[in-house]
């Protein structure tokens, strides 16, 4: 695009994003509880019940302290108090109804999440299908291209690459929402800043390099492979993780037992595949293992200990 088509995007953008907030919160707040029977009932009536009595003492002191005039002062009331119970709708419905749904419906054991912008998991991405194997299409792509040299249009090379590119970053969000995030909250690696390095795509394999601030640190390098129809999950290099202590350690195992099973792998290196538990010593060496389901609230109460609100 040019830079003109940009710097009007940017413009009609940033007015937009102030109309757009402004909808979103009279719909979302204001206007939907109000029609819907669900939210409406019993919180909004309520609300109703106890606001509606108030207006005329409500109009009658803004009269007294704005000097505004009687009717106009009860149509601003009114319109107010109509609008407000919505909002005890909505926090009723978001903060009660939608937490028991959201447990109702929350799968038993940890999986597979969507990664690529078309909601891939890991194994969509990596495993050729008829709607899967966004990476080796890719890569197949870019050798044709290559292939034929200059027959082909420019911009074509440019999409492909900027897929890749797109899909890097992708990969990158899902470690520092699913890895890094998690560890972040946690009391042994508060300080220890995290950050993905480098994200690298091939055929078959994704690589990531997870480093540190600490300059001379090496990177922790975790690969996903295609072998046949298999997953794997490899801790190709420990790297910072050597030198830090055991509650970062363990921390960070955990974090990695959990981002076996989010990105979809079937097997694991042994020494990264299961989650810390206590007394139990940790498995050693990279021999891969086949990967276990890990039940949810195992899952969630082992970060709640490292965080230290158990």
């Amino acid at each position: 695009e040019s830079g003109l088509m940009l710097a009007v995007k940017a413009v009609l953008g940033a007015v937009w994003s102030i109309v757009e907030a402004g909808v979103r919160f009279c719909i979302t707040l204001l206007i939907e509880p109000q029609l819907n029977p669900i939210k409406h009932f019993p919180v909004v009536t309520v609300s109703h019940k106890l606001l509606v009595p108030m207006i005329p003492m409500v109009a009658s002191q803004l009269v007294e302290t704005t000097g505004m005039e009687k009717g106009l002062a009860l149509t601003a009331v009114t319109f107010v108090s109509t609008c407000i119970p919505g909002v005890f709708g909505f926090l009723a419905w978001e903060l009660k109804e939608n937490w028991r749904l959201y447990a109702a419906n929350r799968p038993a054991t940890l999986r597979p999440v969507p990664v690529g912008h078309h909601g891939e998991t890991m194994r969509r991405l990596l495993m050729p299908g008829f709607h899967s194997g966004t990476i080796p299409r890719l890569f197949a792509r870019l050798r044709r291209l290559h292939a034929r040299g200059g027959t082909e249009p420019s911009g074509k090379a440019s999409r492909a690459e900027q897929q890749r590119h797109e899909l890097e970053h992708d990969i990158a969000t899902f470690f520092e929402r699913d890895v890094i995030g998690l560890l972040a909250r946690t009391d042994a690696c508060r300080g220890l800043t995290i950050t993905v390095d480098a994200v690298q795509l091939s055929v078959e394999r994704i690589a990531v390099a997870l480093g540190t601030a600490a300059a001379e640190a090496e990177p922790l390098v975790l690969e996903l492979r295609r072998r046949g129809d298999v997953i794997e999950s490899h801790v190709l290099e420990t790297g910072w993780l050597e030198t830090q202590s055991a509650a970062v350690q363990e921390a960070v195992r955990l974090a990695l037992a959990g981002s076996h099973r989010l990105a979809a792998a079937d097997e694991a290196t042994a020494a990264f595949a299961d989650m810390p538990a206590a007394g139990v010593a940790p498995r050693t060496g990279g021999a891969l293992v086949p990967v276990t389901p890990i039940a949810w609230d195992r899952w969630r109460d082992a970060w709640e200990r490292l965080r230290g609100d158990a």
